[in-house]
């Protein structure tokens, strides 16, 4: 996991909204059914296609097998994208831990008096239904936000992460410590 310095502890651990994960479990359960939904619909039509029904058969089978363990790995590259990608919030950085596929992590970190503005952006009606959303970190430098992507309730997190920002910035006053 990760290693926090000598004074400091975790205030937020941020992961995507539950709904994003089962949403796309939802796709995947679609797509491992298709082909029985097709197969079906074959079998209602009146001509018959291939006269030898059980070598037909052995080579359905078999597709639908390694169509199967196809979307398994699918399945199991999103979840693991899900369980990986993790904001961390101490009171004194943002660490934003990605992961992109199976074999590649990014890992950044913004010290909490580089932050200039914290935004909560909540679009769409399914968005409000079930109250999630985007939160973006905005700094000084030209360098592009730091934003996590599809959190559980975004407003509650920004205000959390405004109130550390300030009690950081208070501490620091407080201590004469301007890093």
């Amino acid at each position: 996991m990760i290693v926090l310095d000598k004074n400091e502890h975790l205030v937020l651990q941020i992961r995507q909204h539950w709904f994003i994960f089962f949403s796309q479990l939802i796709v995947l359960l679609f797509l491992a059914l298709l082909p029985l939904i097709v197969i079906e619909i074959i079998k209602l039509l009146p001509v018959e296609i291939i006269s030898s029904g059980r070598s037909i058969l052995a080579l359905v089978i078999f597709f639908y097998s390694a169509w199967l363990f196809i979307l398994w790995m699918v399945g199991f590259v999103i979840w693991t994208d899900y369980y990986l990608d993790i904001w961390f919030v101490t009171n004194t950085k943002v660490i934003n831990i990605e992961q992109k596929g199976l074999f590649r992590r990014e890992i950044s970190v913004l010290h909490l008096d580089k932050i200039q503005d914290v935004t909560s952006d909540v679009r769409g009606m399914l968005k409000t239904l079930i109250d999630y959303g985007n939160i973006s970190v905005h700094t000084a430098g030209q360098k592009l936000d730091f934003v996590i992507r599809n959190v559980p309730q975004p407003d509650i997190i920004r205000e959390k992460l405004s109130e550390t920002i300030k009690l950081f910035r208070e501490t620091a006053e407080e201590t004469g410590d301007n890093s």
